[in-house]
């Protein structure tokens, strides 16, 4: 099974959503972030059942998702001048052990990095999306 969001949430995902340790749940900076983007904590879990199930998201919860996880990336330092540092979510999959894991994991980094979507949300969107299908969810354990 793979992920996206995890939600939102590699390690986007990781970093975005894990407090500390797994198992993965929301830090608090992630759940201002839905907050502000009009997100409540229910919307969250139904949103990432779709998106684990493969289904789409109609545009406008889209976007909060892909506002959301970039809020939350800025605030973990992710999210930097319009792209995705790529050195700083290295370090927080490092954190979880997921680059000694998971085979060509800063390649796919760089290339999901890459990706570019029609605003600063779509892009971090667009880059779930992709990181979804690079890495493995949950992570293997080594």
């Amino acid at each position: 099974m793979k992920l996206f969001i995890s939600i939102v949430l590699l390690a986007l995902t990781a970093s975005a959503l894990a407090d500390g340790a797994p198992p993965f749940g929301p830090c608090p900076e992630f759940m201002e972030c839905m907050k502000s983007n009009g997100l409540e904590k229910e919307d969250g879990k139904e949103i990432f059942k779709k998106l684990q199930a493969g289904e789409e998201l109609d545009a406008e919860v889209q976007k909060k998702v892909g506002c959301t996880a970039k809020c939350a990336m800025e605030k973990k330092g992710i999210w930097k001048d319009g792209g995705i540092d790529s050195e700083a979510l290295e370090a927080k999959m490092s954190e979880f052990k997921m680059l000694d894991t998971i085979p060509n994991a800063k390649e796919n980094i760089k290339e999901c990095a890459a990706v570019k979507g029609t605003d600063d949300c779509d892009t971090v969107f667009q880059i779930m999306k992709c990181m979804k299908e690079k890495f493995p969810f949950p992570p293997p354990t080594a």
